[in-house]
């Protein structure tokens, strides 16, 4: 740890880290660093722990002029729980070897330990991220109890908490927490506006991490078996990586079966650069979540709505997240009951240019109104209030 001695950084910030096919996986909170880092020349120590026990723990010095890596380490093959608590011993021994007063920013529970420790004076400023908050977080009840215990306690004693959606800014009021101190950070990329005259005709796109059954591929496979009996030049782009390969050879076996090979793409994971080529062209957007996964998602603000919009595309989402009903209510898309709307709404789209312009242009105008510059100029106001 004596590796951090000397660093100047502004910023400590620990995380868990999603890797896919050995690559990173980024978020919303990353949106944040970029910005502080690139537009309000902050020095940011960044811890990554892995999650899932894939990848390795990397320390990384994020600045201006570009990143350095302090420390990686691989991780062990033990128990999840063994490596939360080396990861928790971790974290405190960094924040021990702080000098002078640095602001903290976390993103879970775990991560944000170091700035609940009893007598810690470290921090000038301390600032909670929540992106998945869910009543039951945890299958097990006593990792159930502790990440509601340290989640309350970052309620009351963090200087500002960061929620996704309505619905979360909504549960922390009702778990005690003032509302001055929660700041409503949607996961919407920055505004900008973007030549749309390119797109495909009868393209649609699902998105996720993964090709796995949390995003219902199997519904989006039968959706479009559907609809090409009355589009056959139907295309549907899957971005996803394919590490889970049984599932993803179920989903190729069944698009097999069915004859729509030539009706699918699939592309993979892909960085943020190159899906913005796929966005460009789609015109329908999916969003579905599985029935299991309703009890956290319900308070989510799935990143993917927020970039269809830029892009200009409706999309087709199941109810299941925070954001479906203002997908509805702004007219940016539609909440589908089952597989045969689903058909009908896509077709809808596909074949009235009325509609679909109609709608395009609502999402485009949600999507400004929803700037994530805008909102992050407004919580480095909050953040660096005294600082600036």
């Amino acid at each position: 740890m004596n590796t951090i001695n000397n660093i100047d950084f502004d910023i400590l910030t620990i995380v868990h880290r999603i890797w896919i096919e050995g690559k990173k996986k980024q978020g919303g909170l990353d949106k944040i660093l970029d910005y502080y880092a690139k537009q309000k020349k902050k020095r940011i120590l960044l811890a990554e722990h892995p999650y899932y026990n894939q990848g390795e723990l990397t320390l990384t010095l994020r600045a201006p002029q570009g990143e350095k890596i302090i420390l990686k380490r691989g991780l062990t093959n033990v128990p999840a729980w063994i490596n939360w608590v080396k990861e928790a011993k971790f974290n405190l021994r960094l924040a021990r070897k702080i000098t002078g007063p640095k602001i903290l920013f976390s993103a879970d529970p775990l991560s944000a330990l170091p700035g609940l420790w009893p007598g810690n004076k470290k921090f000038a400023f301390r600032y909670f991220h929540c992106v998945d908050y869910a009543d039951r977080r945890f299958r097990n009840p006593i990792l159930n109890f502790i990440y509601h215990f340290l989640l309350k306690k970052i309620l009351r004693d963090f200087d500002l908490i960061g929620a996704v959606s309505e619905k979360t800014k909504e549960k922390f009021s009702a778990l005690g927490c003032p509302a001055e101190k929660i700041f409503l950070t949607p996961n919407s990329p920055p505004f900008a506006k973007i030549d749309l005259t390119g797109k495909e005709e009868n393209s649609i796109v699902c998105m996720g991490g993964d090709v796995i059954g949390k995003y219902r591929y199997e519904d989006v496979v039968e959706i479009v078996k559907m609809v090409q009996k009355k589009i056959p030049q139907i295309k549907c782009y899957i971005i996803g990586g394919l590490q889970y390969q049984d599932y993803a050879r179920k989903i190729q076996s069944e698009i097999k079966t069915y004859g729509l090979e030539n009706n699918f793409i699939f592309t993979g994971y892909l960085q943020s650069e190159q899906i913005e080529t796929i966005l460009k062209k789609a015109k329908i957007g999916i969003s579905f979540y599985a029935e299991e996964e309703r009890y956290y998602m319900k308070y989510g603000d799935p990143l993917k709505i927020r970039e269809y919009a830029l892009y200009g595309i409706p999309a087709l989402t199941d109810g299941k997240t925070a954001l479906d009903l203002e997908v509805e209510k702004k007219q940016v898309g539609f909440i589908v009951k089952n597989n045969a709307e689903a058909e009908q709404k896509i077709i809808l789209l596909l074949n009235n240019d009325q509609i679909y312009q109609k709608f395009s242009r609502n999402a485009v105008s949600w999507a400004e109104k929803n700037d994530k510059q805008k909102i992050l100029d407004c919580l480095y106001q909050k953040i660096f209030r005294d600082k600036i």
